[in-house]
């Protein structure tokens, strides 16, 4: 009778078989991380405020933290650099010695003023100098009192809509007339305040070089009061209304336009902003 042979490496193959399952999912974990984002705590700070703008979901692999207020991460628009490895931090033009960024990289400035209201960037550089960045908006409102009422929006003198308005500021742009109805003002009194919006919106990321197949989440904001309504268009057709927008498969092959629509159904503006892609 013949003995049936037994391979010895069977076991071998067998722990070979686990150590790849544990890398496949290894690289599944990794490309299922949370995307970095930053927020603004508190969401709605008054002058003399101290401002928190916190990072989260900060990634391992990086070399040197980039904090920018403006539109770009330009140079002249920079506020502070920090080396990870030095724990170094590295004032820039912007800086105004009330910003401190700490060793988690988020970015604390004190007693804040009307002048603090913008966009900021926070940008990190990777190996190879590959960089990654996300953006949010600061508004300072100005300290009001507390008081609330139910008004009538006069808007352009002819058309009534009737909202809840809170203690409102804003810089500029259109002046609405706002007519009390309650007890603290005699009725019939107006006051002027400021709806303004939207502005240009700013799509992030602002990186456009992807290798083919590589999968992207567009993200759109504009300044807004009220806040703006989102829509996306690719290669002119609507998508479903809202700030983000996810593309799987970036192709070499196709040639498409993303477009973020913004609308203020207050002002009746809208501001449209495009975003294009360098697949190589």
């Amino acid at each position: 009778m013949e003995a049936h042979l037994v391979p010895a490496h069977r076991g071998c193959v067998s722990r070979q078989r686990l150590l790849l399952a544990v890398s496949l999912l290894t690289i599944w974990m990794s490309s299922a991380a949370a995307e970095m984002t930053i927020e603004v705590t508190p969401p709605n700070p008054v002058e003399g405020n101290d401002v928190n703008i916190i990072v989260r979901n900060l990634p391992i692999d990086t070399t040197v933290h980039f904090w920018y207020i403006g539109r770009s991460s330009i140079f002249r628009q920079l506020i502070v650099a920090y080396e990870k490895d030095t724990k170094k931090n590295f004032p820039g033009p912007a800086f105004t010695g009330q910003e401190t960024i700490s060793h988690s990289s988020s970015l604390l400035i004190r007693n804040i003023t009307r002048k603090h209201t913008g966009y900021y960037i926070f940008q990190v550089m990777k190996p190879f100098y590959q960089t990654e960045e996300v953006f949010t908006w600061l508004r300072v409102h100005c300290e009001y009192p507390s008081l609330t009422f139910d008004c009538l929006w006069l808007v352009h003198e002819s058309q009534l809509l009737r909202i809840f308005c809170p203690p409102i500021s804003a810089p500029d742009p259109l002046v609405l007339c706002c007519a009390f109805e309650n007890n603290y003002m005699p009725s019939g009194q107006t006051l002027k305040v400021f709806i303004n919006g939207p502005d240009t919106p700013l799509i992030s990321p602002s990186y456009v070089f992807y290798p083919p197949g590589a999968s992207v989440n567009l993200s759109c904001y504009a300044d807004s009061d009220p806040p703006a309504e989102y829509t996306w268009l690719v290669n002119g057709k609507v998508q479903k209304p809202s700030r983000e927008l996810f593309i799987p498969n970036i192709s070499q092959s196709v040639d498409q336009s993303y477009t973020c629509y913004v609308y203020n159904s207050v002002t009746r503006l809208h501001r449209t902003a495009d975003k294009t892609f360098a697949v190589k």
